[in-house]
Order: C-alpha cells, then sequence, then structure tokens
C-alpha cells in the first residue's frame, strides 16, 4: 500500500481565538481514495457526494492560490463549539472570503452557522456558499449563495483570488464582479 500520508495536501486552521487546532487533510485525488472505498459511484445527496464536491472545490481553490497569488493561505476554521467553515482565504492573518460548500439544492439557515460566526469576529470578510442552487443569489447579510458552475466562472475570473491585489485592498469586493452579487 502506498503511503498515502504523501499524497495529499493538509489545510492548517485558521487561528483566532475562537478556533480550535486541528487540521484537515485532502487527498491530491478524491478518486484514489472513493476507489479504495469501493464507492465508485457518487450519487447527489449522499455523503460521498458532499465530500467529492467539497474536495472539487478545495482543489480548484488551491489550483487559482498557486498560479494567481500564492500569497493567499487557504484554511479551514472550526469553533470550540463546532461550527466549520470549510475553507477561510487569508492574506498576512486577514481573512479574505469563507467558504462553505454544501452539496445541496437550497442553502437554509444552518448552513450558514458556521460563516456567520467566523464573521462576527471579521465582519469585512466576504461570505461565500457553493452548492447546487441553480441560481446566484445574495443574501440580506450579504453572503452569497453561488452554484458549482458561477463559483468556477467567478473564481476564474479573478473575483475571488486576484493577482497582486494590494494589502490595501483586502477584504474589499472587486468592483468588477458586483454585478454577480
Amino acid at each position: 500500500m502506498p503511503n498515502l500520508a504523501k499524497s495529499g495536501s493538509s489545510s492548517p486552521e485558521f487561528r483566532q481565538r475562537k478556533a480550535t487546532a486541528t487540521k484537515k487533510f485532502h487527498f491530491f485525488d478524491a478518486g484514489v481514495a472513493h476507489a479504495a472505498l469501493g464507492r465508485l459511484d457518487l450519487q447527489p445527496h449522499t455523503t460521498e457526494y458532499g465530500t467529492a464536491l467539497e474536495h472539487f472545490v478545495w482543489r480548484e481553490l488551491r489550483t487559482a492560490i498557486d498560479y494567481l497569488d500564492g500569497d493567499v493561505q487557504l484554511e479551514f476554521w472550526r469553533s470550540l463549539s463546532g461550527l466549520e467553515v470549510d475553507f477561510v482565504l487569508q492574506r498576512r492573518g486577514v481573512p479574505l472570503w469563507g467558504v462553505e460548500v454544501k452539496a445541496a439544492d437550497h442553502v437554509n439557515a444552518r448552513d450558514l452557522r458556521g460563516l456567520r460566526a467566523l464573521a462576527e469576529e471579521f465582519p469585512t470578510m466576504q461570505r461565500l456558499v457553493v452548492c447546487r442552487q441553480p441560481f446566484a443569489s445574495k443574501l440580506d447579510d450579504g453572503t452569497r449563495i453561488w452554484p458549482v458552475d458561477h463559483f468556477l466562472r467567478e473564481l476564474w475570473l479573478g473575483n475571488v483570488v486576484q493577482r497582486g491585489v494590494r494589502a490595501v485592498d483586502v477584504g474589499r469586493v472587486p468592483s468588477s464582479s458586483k454585478q454577480h452579487r
């Protein structure tokens, strides 16, 4: 059996006063992990599908950061009470985006608890839920709800991770992307 510990990447915990000290591990290829477990057919609305979608978003974020702005760190956050945010993009210790991935067709208030808890400490952080909802929307509190294809388009247009963003721009929504918000 190959040494799988060297086959993936660990997302460090985003540290702030309400966080615990754990890490999240992502395989380089979720297909390998699923095949090793005998799960070859992913069906929507299953735990395996949700795990694969989260991995896909992680892989795209990791690639975009490496390509567009290696100065951004990709981490995750878990509160002492167990609330989580799948991904926190930060620069120089300042969170830019909190990203939650849900395999659901619709997002509910429970899905937003982690993002809202993290936003209490970092109110300028952009909040995003990537899900299977068929259209992009924005909630009253500013949280964006994006379908996967919309997320990919915005990510690769540079509206999530941008090349050469100055420190004074940290936490600001790019003006070119306001139409989608």
